[in-house]
């Protein structure tokens, strides 16, 4: 048998992969923390658990099987490890190359994030990506079906304008904030219909937030969320 060798990962490749693994370390450590059962589906020894939860146990897997007392989840991690979609991001870096050639360094000014522009193709992949690997889970479990998003420090107004289309809003006869109203589609509006919500953790409150997905059937409550996350 011809044996293919892998090709050497280049830094940034490197740095993703590490970044990813940190992401998901950070998971366990929290959910050993508070006493949260986390189970790693997508290894070799859990050939048990995927035949047991999955339709094909070979197919598309989430990441993990988390239980707390009576309540269990299945949680796909994804890792943000760029600001914006591989297309546009490959254009930035050749531009930096180019600069750096020169001897050239600096701001980008065509560079500056918008961060809802720049975030909706990454976070429209997770969520794709993460669809599929819930609807391989076996219909009798009804468990939520959670997306963790990790490696960004993205806030509630930004996180709530991606996924819901809901922003901060300001009533100027009642001189007041009235909080977050829906003014736009946001990506739950669009896809994500095997998703019951997206969680993410905030460095500045050093704990997970969460947005949940309103279109799908098996919901992920805010009693469910301060259950597990609180």
């Amino acid at each position: 048998m011809k044996i293919v060798k892998k090709a050497k990962r280049t830094w940034e490749e490197e740095y993703k992969v590490q970044k990813a693994q940190r992401t998901e370390g950070h998971f366990s450590n929290f959910c050993k923390k508070y006493g949260i059962s986390c189970h790693k589906l997508d290894i070799i020894e859990s050939r048990s658990l995927r035949s047991k939860y999955l339709k094909n146990a070979d197919g598309n897997c989430p990441d993990f099987l988390i239980k707390k007392g009576n309540e269990s989840c299945f949680v796909e991690v994804k890792t943000l490890t760029n600001f914006t979609n591989a297309k546009r991001e490959k254009e930035i870096r050749s531009r930096r190359e180019a600069l750096q050639r020169k001897h050239q360094s600096g701001i980008i000014l065509s560079d500056t994030i918008d961060f809802h522009t720049e975030l909706w193709g990454p976070f429209k992949t997770f969520i794709q990506s993460s669809s599929k690997k819930f609807k391989n889970v076996k219909e009798k479990y009804k468990y939520p079906r959670l997306l963790l998003v990790g490696g960004s420090n993205v806030d509630q107004i930004r996180m709530s304008a991606l996924f819901h289309g809901s922003y901060l809003s300001y009533d100027i006869k009642l001189e007041k904030w009235i909080g977050f109203q829906k003014k736009k589609m946001g990506l739950f509006d669009k896809m994500g219909s095997s998703i019951s919500a997206v969680i993410y953790w905030n460095k500045d409150f050093k704990r997970y937030f969460c947005l949940e997905n309103p279109r799908f059937k098996i919901k992920f409550s805010e009693t469910d969320f301060k259950h597990f996350f609180s």
